[in-house]
């Protein structure tokens, strides 16, 4: 059997699967012209279904992969910038809101036109292109609505309300449209400078929080989250922080219990979530945990917001007591720096521990684009579930997104995600061994545990 007719197989059968799975379970598949909800991905959360769907997807880029012209396929990644400078256009100018408000039945160019402010003929050819792509659906000449795609980008609000008040424009919201607007803007605008930062000898080998793409692409000599805080970039950063908060709602709220076996804490047990933000995973573990005491750290203007955030949603959550160090939390907080300055903060966190002090690092892992042997990195838990052949073992295009978080560490913050080797050394170099690394099912972030060398040497 040639690999095209696997593939085709492996799609009808996985796609058999799903309906089984679904119709068993009474779950829903929704169609393309639905709008999008957290509520609508629920089938997801099965993971039979969740398979499934990753399988027939998988196999069908990657047949996409085998059939298409190869001029035509680098084409489209050399041309994918084009996705991005469309998207902020739709983004920045409240097209999803606009579309929403109009109904199902879409609304015409010269309504959207006048709506968004935006010439009509320089309109069509972003939504137009768009809409080849699923972003968008033309329902007949000129006339366009919304995809379950594109219906991503809506805020929820009025553009009333977002014209009243375009700085608020994220506030209370989902966040997934935010993460939108950042990653077409800022971090969109820092790639284009990749090549030269890259190949700088001063900033190529460093990648220092003040020598990134975003500081060649914004003339700026300041860290990222400094140069986040200057006055004319108010919106952004309250952008950014609204899209961090969409990328928290892509997994479950209380995913953080899962990361660890609490209970196998001592009762005095100290959790010292370093980089909490505004205390979002503490206060899950608190609610489940109230016996621990916990201390959230962060950068002042952070650590303000999240006692204001604490006091309206747990204030007796404020309470503190002082006692040994047992559990330091690093929630996505290694894949903003770079190698030498993540040791700084793993070096300076093994020489605050004792004996018996538990690491745990939640990032993303990147997988290699093969095979991975077991014994490669030899602990519990390092092998993670590979496609089926002749699937590509990391799953191929289905796992993208799990490659882009690398990326924009490295073109906005000066940081990047690491293979679950690159994991094991830095955390070596800096007095801590891996001791295993725990899964999850779909979107879970694997988190990584590790404990003190005892005859490490500072």
């Amino acid at each position: 059997m040639s690999t095209i007719q696997k593939l085709v197989q492996m799609i009808d059968q996985a796609v058999k699967d799903l309906e089984d799975v679904c119709m068993k379970d009474g779950l829903t598949v929704p169609d393309l012209s639905e709008s999008f909800t957290l509520e609508s991905e629920a089938f997801r959360e099965n993971p039979a279904a969740f398979e499934a769907t990753n399988i027939a997807v998988a196999a069908a880029l990657q047949l996409v992969a085998h059939l298409m012209p190869p001029t035509t396929s680098l084409a489209h990644a050399a041309c994918g910038h084009y996705k991005s400078a469309c998207l902020r256009i739709c983004a920045e100018s409240n097209i999803a809101e606009i579309l929403r408000e109009s109904g199902s039945q879409g609304l015409h160019l010269d309504s959207i036109a006048k709506q968004s402010g935006i010439e009509r003929n320089k309109l069509s050819l972003v939504l137009r292109y768009l809409a080849t792509h699923n972003i968008f659906r033309e329902v007949i000449p000129d006339v366009f609505t919304h995809t379950r795609i594109s219906s991503v980008m809506d805020t929820g609000k009025s553009l009333k309300e977002l014209q009243a008040s375009p700085d608020t424009k994220h506030d209370n919201t989902l966040g997934l449209a935010a993460l939108v607007e950042y990653v077409v803007d800022e971090v969109a605008k820092s790639s284009a400078y990749g090549y030269e930062t890259i190949k700088d000898p001063i900033t190529g080998p460093s990648r220092e929080p003040h020598h990134t793409p975003l500081n060649r692409a914004f003339g700026t000599t300041l860290p990222t989250y400094d140069w986040y805080e200057l006055p004319e970039n108010a919106y952004r950063l309250r952008r950014f922080g609204a899209a961090m908060k969409g990328m928290s709602a892509l997994q479950p709220s209380d995913v953080i219990l899962g990361a660890y076996d609490w209970s196998s804490l001592e009762k005095d047990a100290l959790v010292v979530d370093v980089g909490g933000g505004i205390g979002t995973s503490t206060l899950a573990l608190y609610n489940a945990f109230p016996q621990f005491k916990y201390i959230v750290q962060d950068r002042p203007p952070i650590i303000a917001q999240a006692i204001e955030a604490c006091k309206k949603e747990n204030p007796k959550a404020l309470e503190s007591g002082c006692v040994k160090f047992q559990v330091f939390l690093l929630k996505l907080i290694l894949h903003d720096y770079s190698d030498a300055n993540a040791l700084k903060i793993l070096s300076a966190l093994r020489m605050a521990a004792t004996p018996s002090t538990i690491l745990l690092s939640i990032d993303s892992l990147m997988a290699y684009a093969c095979h991975v042997p077991d014994s490669h990195v030899a602990v519990p838990g390092a092998t993670a579930p590979e496609a089926p052949a002749p699937l590509l073992a990391n799953w191929g295009p289905v796992a993208d997104t799990s490659y882009i978080p690398d990326l924009t560490m490295f073109f906005a913050v000066g940081g990047q995600e690491r293979t679950l080797g690159h994991a094991k050394s830095l955390l070596e170099k800096s007095g801590w061994k891996l001791i295993r690394v725990n899964r999850g099912e779909g979107n879970f972030t694997p988190t990584l545990v590790a404990k003190p060398i005892q005859d490490y040497k500072l």
